[in-house]
C-alpha cells in the first residue's frame, strides 16, 4: 500500500492498494482520512505482473491544479486532474512498462516538474529499458540511463527524486542496492 498527500488541498489523500484479485486501486479521502471512497472512474491499474504501484501528486506551477500520477507497470503511466476521480493514461505508445515513478524539480528554465520513468519505453523506433525523465508532462522523454546500462529496471522497488537538486534521483533496487542516477 502507498499513502500520498494531495499537494493542494491538504484534506485530500490517496491510498493506492490491491484488490482481491491483485489489480492496484486508487482510494481518495476528502475528510483528512476519516472516510475512503473508490470512485467510479477509477479503474484499476496493472495485473498480478505490476508489483508495484506509485502515485505521484503535485501541484502544477502552471494551472495551480493538484495532479496524481500513477506508474501501472504493463498498463504504464496515468494522469488525474480531478482529485483521482478519473484517470487518462499518458504516452500510451511511448511508455510500454512502467516499473516506478517519481516527480523532481523542474529543469533549469523551466516551470513544470520533471518526471521520471523506471521502465520500458519505445524511442526512436526502438524498446529500451531504463531510467528516462520527461519535462512536459510526458510529451517527450529522454533516457538517463544508456541502453543495456541499467540491469535493475525491473528490479526497482522504490524512487524518490532529490528535492535540492535538479536531476539527480535515487533508486531501491531489489537485492542491488540503491543506485543514484543524475541528469545535467
Amino acid at each position: 500500500m502507498r499513502l500520498e498527500a494531495d499537494r493542494v488541498n491538504g484534506k485530500r489523500f490517496y491510498l493506492m492498494r490491491k484488490n482481491p484479485e491483485k489489480r492496484h486501486e486508487v482510494w481518495v479521502s476528502e475528510d483528512g482520512g476519516a472516510s475512503w471512497s473508490l470512485p467510479a472512474g477509477n479503474a484499476p491499474f496493472g495485473g498480478q505482473e505490476a508489483r508495484h504501484a506509485f502515485l505521484v501528486p503535485f501541484k502544477n506551477p502552471v494551472s495551480g491544479q493538484g495532479e496524481l500520477w500513477v506508474s501501472a507497470g504493463p498498463n504504464g503511466i496515468h494522469r488525474s486532474l480531478d482529485g483521482g476521480r478519473s484517470f487518462q493514461r499518458v504516452a500510451a505508445g511511448v511508455v510500454l512498462n512502467a516499473y516506478a515513478m517519481a516527480a523532481g524539480l523542474p529543469k533549469p528554465g523551466t516551470q513544470l516538474p520533471t518526471l521520471y520513468v523506471a521502465g520500458t519505453l519505445r524511442l526512436g523506433g526502438q524498446e529500451q529499458d531504463g531510467v528516462f525523465a520527461s519535462h512536459d508532462l510526458g510529451a517527450t522523454w529522454e533516457a538517463m540511463t544508456a541502453p543495456g546500462r541499467c540491469p535493475f529496471t525491473g528490479q526497482v522497488n522504490d524512487m524518490v527524486a532529490d528535492g535540492r537538486e535538479y536531476g539527480r534521483l535515487y533508486l531501491a533496487s531489489n537485492g542491488f542496492g540503491v543506485a543514484m542516477a543524475v541528469r545535467k
